[in-house]
């Protein structure tokens, strides 16, 4: 195996500040440390120029870690001159500059903007022991030069995302990722075949334009990683496909492309080592395919599949399984519920599923995500659901689910979303959003159903993700490692169209009460609410004034409390929401008759020429 694989350092001679709070300069004496060969300050602050080597040429480094900085100005030409040179990693800094004009023609015809690697084409040969290089997430393009695969000991070269163009020829590497790029890949054809065609062990082409399945991949016995995902793929799948590294291959990806057709049978695939396998939105047809034993992470997501799912599902290992938006009928397996090896993703959403949501779930369930929304399924949810308290996402929306909703949801601790809209649910709204409910909650949406009573004075007060005043958080809800993983996604009614938010912002939070018998006043309390984003509670029967403390609600953009009872005058509070961009207060009891017409001329005012209003209804 490649020293590299895996990605870990030796025990070695070397100096480490790694994942530390250091900044300023790098001490320049570091590089001239006569037995240092592995130098690693990666994570730090360090935020000046680097200095040139001193005698770089005699220097016994090797490995040099220097990425996730903020080290800026150019590349200096030393760090060219190592001679023993074999790992080095710049990225996420703030280089600028051209590559040093010492070798001539750059490998990259570019200039360097962000973060930077880089090697030149003319001198490439002199690093005979480079054995890895990272250029991934940076700003780069222009044509790769073959002169990088003349690189005899070159193992792990990994370019993605950038904008790289041109032909890659594929000799001597064991991971190759080059994702989110607009290469074509030289296939087994056009390599002589004099040359020792190199086993390729990861293997990551999504998003570079590929339009066929590579020939190269007949002949790799030891694949164990390949992502052909996002790219221009049509046509059917190969049956040979499952043949790739000879039963080495646990990770395929053919996700987002054109395929076409039944996918060819599983052949073998009982004593497969195969674990993840994602064929969705293609445009592949037919009955379900039966998955391995050894699978954990399975999604067919392609709007074609049809038929019922079966029960050898129950004997499979699956973590992870997403069938939704295909024509799936039938009743939910049941096992599916007891599943005993920790099913923690299920997505049924978008089919024809019927009957009744299935009735046990395990004590030990260890589900996360729960979407069987835009089924057929009624009755009501069984109580063993709350054995679930693990989970994050709970998505029953568009149905024809009846009755009460059998617990509170200080059963879920850590639940941030919850879409029970267009059912049949009914009972006290008070009784089911008790004064102690998850913390987490960032989008709940209960509209079109059949909820009554008024809404508790204290009930926005445990909902804490939605008070985190001018919170800006761009991370994303998602589950799994960076290989395979899931990216929840809801459909809500924000601004006053229905929207799917495939990545769901951490900071998104919307409210949405609308199309139910909740009367009496809105509580004050829900000014509280300081990062909401949404606030729905039209058709409804609430009355009294709006409250004044909407207008602490500084990040809202949408507001409709329109189909109600309320009366009085629109407090002037709601000048302050700088962002609303949709404000519906119509068929309302709201008059100004005590406002003067200077204040009722600012309130109008100030809302209409907002720089981010677009639909007022008044």
């Amino acid at each position: 195996m490649p020293s590299f694989h895996g990605g870990k350092c030796p025990i070695f001679e070397g100096y480490q500040f790694s994942d530390s709070l250091h900044n300023g300069t790098i001490p320049s004496s570091l590089f001239s440390l006569p037995s240092l060969k592995i130098l690693a300050l990666v994570g730090n602050q360090f935020s000046d120029q680097l200095g040139e080597f001193q005698n770089a040429s005699s220097s016994p480094l090797e490995m040099i870690y220097l990425d996730n900085n903020k080290l800026q100005g150019p590349i200096p030409r030393s760090i060219f001159q190592l001679p023993n040179l074999a790992y080095l990693t710049l990225s996420s800094n703030n280089f600028s500059g051209p590559i040093p004009s010492l070798f001539g023609n750059q490998l990259w015809n570019c200039q360097i903007t962000n973060l930077v690697v880089s090697l030149a084409s003319s001198r490439i040969a002199s690093f005979s022991q480079l054995g890895r290089i990272e250029l991934n997430n940076n700003s780069l393009q222009g044509t790769t030069r073959r002169s990088i695969f003349a690189l005899t000991k070159l193992e792990y070269l990994k370019l993605s995302p950038n904008n790289f163009s041109g032909d890659v020829d594929l000799k001597y590497l064991w991971y190759l990722g080059l994702s989110n790029n607009h290469f074509s890949v030289s296939d087994c054809r056009s390599i002589s075949t004099s040359i020792s065609f190199p086993k390729i062990i990861r293997l990551k082409l999504r998003s570079c334009n590929i339009s066929k399945f590579p020939d190269v991949l007949r002949s790799q016995e030891e694949m164990d990683h390949l992502d052909l995902s996002n790219d221009k793929i049509n046509g059917k799948i190969p049956n040979w496909i499952w043949k790739v590294g000879n039963g080495t291959l646990y990770y395929l990806n053919l996700s987002h492309n054109a395929l076409e057709g039944l996918v060819p049978p599983l052949l073998g695939l009982s004593i497969s080592t195969l674990q993840y396998l994602d064929l969705s939105f293609n445009k592949l047809e037919g009955s379900i395919p039966i998955p391995a034993l050894s699978i954990i992470f399975y999604s067919l997501s392609s709007k074609n599949f049809s038929g019922e799912v079966p029960l050898l599902f129950c004997n499979a290992q699956i973590l992870v399984l997403i069938l939704s938006d295909n024509h799936f009928n039938g009743s939910i397996p049941p096992c599916l519920g007891e599943n005993k090896i920790g099913l923690t993703i299920l997505n049924l959403g978008g089919n024809a599923f019927q009957g009744i949501l299935p009735k046990t779930f395990k004590e030990q369930c260890t589900l996360e995500t729960l979407d069987l929304s835009r089924n057929q399924l009624e009755r009501q949810v069984p109580r063993s659901l709350a054995n679930c308290k693990e989970l994050e996402v709970l998505n029953l929306g568009n149905n024809q689910i009846n009755n009460t909703f059998p617990f509170q949801l200080e059963n879920f601790p850590w639940l941030r979303i919850l879409i029970l809209r267009s059912n049949k649910f009914d009972g006290t709204i008070g009784q089911f959003l008790a004064t102690h409910t998850s913390p987490l909650l960032q989008i709940i949406d209960l509209s079109s159903n059949s909820f009554t009573g008024s809404l508790p004075s204290d009930m926005f007060k445990s909902w804490t993700a939605m008070m985190e005043e001018g919170k800006c958080q761009s991370r994303f809800l998602s589950k799994g490692s960076t290989d395979g993983y899931y990216q929840d996604k809801v459909t809500v009614v924000s601004k006053g169209q229905e929207r799917e938010l495939v990545k769901i912002l951490i900071a998104f939070t919307i409210v949405d009460f609308s199309n139910n018998q909740i009367y009496v006043d809105i509580p004050k309390s829900i000014g509280d609410l300081k990062s909401l984003h949404g606030l729905n509670m039209s058709f409804n029967h609430l009355t009294g004034r709006i409250p004044a403390s909407i207008g602490n609600i500084k990040d809202l953009e949408s507001l409709d409390l329109s189909r109600n009872n309320l009366s009085g005058e629109i407090p002037l509070e709601l000048t302050k929401l700088t962002f609303l961009e949709v404000l519906n207060l119509s068929q309302n009891q709201l008059d100004a008759s005590s406002r003067t017409a200077k204040d009722c001329q600012s309130i109008t005012g100030a809302i209409i020429f907002g720089s981010h209003l677009r639909s007022i209804e008044m």
